[in-house]
């Protein structure tokens, strides 16, 4: 079982999901300072937040901050991509796009994710990948999960 150090960006992702799991390998792939765990959107941890938060938007993708904000769909995107740094961060300039035209697009995609990938095969996961993968122990020093909203424009 892997325990993500307590400064870890948590993602929260579909890895049901083909296309969710290939980005997710993508951004590992990149990510040199090993900052980024994930859990799924079904797991246990996944759930427990959602339920603690009272948030009722389970089916995006979240990214929680060690500081206790959290972001999800686009803006959650945007800032785990920009996390890898270096030309990694040009993707924050879509942050200047309005939240709701990019909740638009991603909504879009989300949607119809399944449909779009259900021919495909599950890509296979990496050691690395493995190692880096959490479902049910809280990786916050706390032992549960951030609980105050981000402000975002």
């Amino acid at each position: 079982m892997t325990h993500a150090p307590t400064d870890a960006r948590i993602v929260i992702y579909d890895d049901t999901c083909i296309f969710c799991t290939t980005w997710a390998q993508y951004v590992l792939k990149r990510d040199k300072k090993r900052q980024l765990y994930f859990t799924p959107l079904f797991g246990s941890y996944a759930q427990t937040f959602f339920t603690n938060n009272n948030l009722t938007d389970t089916e995006a993708l979240w990214l929680l901050e060690p500081d206790g904000t959290y972001y999800h769909s686009s803006t959650a995107v945007l800032r785990a991509v920009a996390s890898l740094g270096g030309a990694h961060k040009v993707v924050l300039l879509a942050l200047l796009v309005p939240r709701l035209l990019r909740d638009g697009i991603y909504g879009l995609i989300a949607r119809h994710r399944h449909k779009l990938f259900k021919n495909k095969t599950c890509p296979i996961l990496s050691d690395d990948f493995a190692s880096r993968v959490f479902t049910d122990q809280p990786p916050f020093t706390e032992g549960t999960p951030p609980v105050s909203l981000p402000t975002q424009s």
